[in-house]
């Protein structure tokens, strides 16, 4: 499971808490959770509601690294840290080079 608080994804009011699961065919170093603060996520069709406050469009695209969708693609989409860190980690357990 990779949790944005893992990779500092977030804006000024909160941690990116996006869950997501993933099965890999080699094993993953699971870096820790670092929750601070509040959490806020990208889903819904924006606003505030509850304990988990939706981001609109221009901070979910600052929150996931990801300025190329509009925000209803956004609630689909797995931020680019994720798929970063699993291509590393797929490419040191095949033995590949990979620069910090």
């Amino acid at each position: 499971m990779l949790c944005g608080s893992m990779f500092g994804l977030g804006v000024e009011r909160g941690f990116l808490r996006r869950h997501r699961i993933f099965e890999t065919s080699f094993p993953v170093h699971q870096p820790p959770c670092k929750y601070i603060g509040k959490a806020v996520g990208v889903y819904g069709h924006g606003g505030h509601t509850g304990k988990h406050r939706m981001l609109y469009r221009k901070e979910a695209a600052a929150a996931m690294g990801i300025d190329w969708m509009n925000r209803d693609e956004m609630c689909q989409a797995i931020p680019p840290a994720y798929t970063e860190f699993l291509g590393k980690q797929a490419m040191a357990y095949l033995g590949i080079n990979v620069l910090a």
